[in-house]
């Protein structure tokens, strides 16, 4: 579906309007409930609730709380119809990009009424699954990193250093691949030993820098050929010999190979097994460590086999039940 472009010549959607009061699905008190918790932790909140109001009326003048339930009644196959019909209806009389950001208000709700089970009958997943499961998700362990990364360090290459170096902030600090590859030497205080972490949506966040991780980035600095004091990243793409170091940066792909190479899994499995390991300290430091502003977020990343996760779960439940 694409944002804004030439709409001349197309038909005219018709507009999705219920033949009867009878054809709304009923308020479930469930789904009123989940939409309050997904709206209380947002930002733009108001933002949301407008997208759900437009979407009213294109199903035809319903309020915005029965089109949120209506759009789960038609997922996951007619509600992209329908958000396509919603778009083409809007175009031309408001500006594409409030029409974008409506959108994708109204598929983040749709995201979570789905993961938590809140949509129709045999759209969704079971109501218990609160947590993904992990079965699905590409996982690794925390030993299996420090392995490879003890076998990095014997190696004499500087490539073996920054990805030694790589893996042990994916390890350390439960980052995402884009926070990791935007790190500036300016982020880093020794001072305070902390580095300042550039989230979503321009969040800041700051991480612990220990002793040993600490070292491992003054050692990466001393192989670097420009003064490690002056601004700019902090990486440095190599030739393929891994020897001579090409330029400043490094792009998201390079990370992401990096990764792939050495553990076989993606980016998001480190952040992972970060978020296994900080879950020890509690659900709310968990979310502080991985930089969410939403517990159904920090859910996401929690094994469900593991017994620690259950408080995670069971505050989302409880919000979820009224509780």
């Amino acid at each position: 579906m694409k944002n804004g472009g030439d709409c001349s010549g197309s038909s005219t959607p018709v507009r999705v309007k219920p033949s009867s009061p009878q054809h709304l699905p009923p308020r479930s008190e469930q789904i009123v409930r989940g939409l309050e918790f997904w709206l209380a932790p947002q930002k733009s909140a108001g933002v949301a609730r407008n997208a759900l109001r437009h979407l009213g009326r294109t199903l035809g003048g319903v309020d915005w709380q029965t089109a949120a339930e209506l759009v789960l009644e038609l997922a996951p196959g007619p509600a992209r119809t329908l958000l396509e019909t919603h778009l083409e209806l809007h175009r031309g009389k408001r500006k594409d990009s409030t029409l974008h950001v409506e959108i994708l208000s109204i598929r983040a709700w749709l995201r979570f009424a789905i993961e938590h089970g809140l949509g129709g009958p045999g759209s969704v997943k079971p109501r218990t699954a609160l947590v993904t499961d992990d079965a699905q998700v590409a996982h690794v362990e925390i030993d299996a990193v420090r392995t490879k990364i003890a076998e990095l360090d014997r190696g004499q290459r500087p490539v073996d250093r920054r990805d030694a170096l790589l893996l042990t902030c994916f390890s350390v600090w439960g980052t995402r691949m884009a926070e990791l590859h935007g790190l500036q030497v300016s982020d880093l205080c020794w001072n305070s030993r902390r580095a300042r972490i550039m989230g979503k949506g321009s969040r800041v966040r700051r991480v612990h820098i220990p002793v040993h991780l600490e070292r491992r980035i003054r050692a990466w600095f001393d192989l670097l050929p420009w003064e490690p004091e002056s601004d700019g990243s902090i990486w440095a793409t190599l030739d393929r010999s891994g020897w001579d170091i090409r330029g400043r940066g490094i792009s998201k792909s390079q990370i992401s190979r990096v990764v792939k190479r050495h553990l076989g899994v993606g980016c998001h499995a480190l952040r992972r097994m970060g978020a296994r390991e900080a879950i020890e300290k509690g659900a709310q430091s968990t979310m502080e460590f991985l930089g969410h502003s939403s517990l159904s977020h920090t859910a996401r990343y929690i094994r469900t086999e593991r017994d620690t996760a259950a408080p995670v779960r069971d505050a989302i439940a409880a919000k979820l039940s009224g509780g």
